[in-house]
């Protein structure tokens, strides 16, 4: 019974059958549109998962974004869900966030990002820097409304390490923290060549942070020594309670 494919539904009904039952599923009662929309079978369905676990849950404090979910949940996690970003062959991706506490894999909402179609731009400017919304800052803000003015945590990947993101989701009563990486350019508010060299001769472990004020809102890279390279993870969110010995530089 475990070979194979995950269920088998040999005795009871032919492929033929099933896939002329199949055929005939809809996930919309809605009409399609003039214009072709290739996600319109599947939009309704996912804007009614979000809605019903916007209602129904209540994610914990932490939570985990797209890849970093990898970090916190694993293959051997009962109900460990794999959600591939990539829809071949078209040229999107889906993002979700899943609950990462007490590895939980509850993801609590799926966003389509349609690489190739205009996206409505949030206007406005963020409180700390004047910067405006751009197309990943306003995917940030949209994907963690549920959660907004909760003071939660959403640990994301390196290909939302931006800046000007973190700080709208502190505006928004959100912590983010996000591992950062070199894309085009360093992030101009992380001093990579500063930490490189102040961690460099240190024991494979060892972890400090970097506190920055930025207009009034803290600002912190944690960083850590790895065998190849130093670890930075930014985000506006310290510790819970005081520790006196935790080891902190300016």
């Amino acid at each position: 019974m475990r070979d194979g494919a995950p269920f088998h539904l040999n005795k009871f009904i032919s492929l033929r059958r099933y896939n002329h039952l199949t055929s005939a599923i809809r996930y919309t009662d809605k009409a399609p549109p003039d214009f072709v929309d290739r996600f319109h079978d599947v939009s309704q369905m996912i804007d009614a998962f979000n809605q019903h676990d916007t209602e129904e849950y209540i994610p914990s404090w932490f939570s985990c974004c797209d890849k970093s979910v990898n970090s916190q949940l694993d293959q051997f996690c009962p109900g460990f869900m794999s959600a591939p970003q990539k829809r071949h062959p078209l040229e999107n991706k889906y993002h979700s966030i899943a609950d990462g506490n007490d590895g939980k894999p509850v993801m609590w909402i799926v966003k389509i990002q349609e690489e190739k179609v205009v996206q409505r731009m949030q206007q406005g400017t963020n409180a700390a820097g004047g910067c405006k919304f751009s197309k990943t800052t306003t995917l940030m803000c949209e994907m963690t409304e549920p959660i907004h003015g909760t003071g939660k945590i959403v640990s994301m990947d390196s290909r939302l390490c931006v800046t000007a993101g973190i700080f709208h989701l502190h505006d928004f009563g959100v912590y983010g923290q996000s591992l950062t990486n070199k894309h085009k350019y360093w992030l101009k508010d992380v001093p990579v060549e500063q930490i490189n060299w102040y961690f460099d001769g240190k024991e494979l472990g060892f972890s400090k942070t970097l506190k920055q004020d930025m207009d009034g809102i803290p600002f912190y890279v944690n960083c850590a020594k790895d065998t190849k390279f130093v670890t930075k993870i930014m985000s506006t969110h310290g510790l819970l309670m005081l520790v006196l010995d935790h080891m902190t530089y300016c």
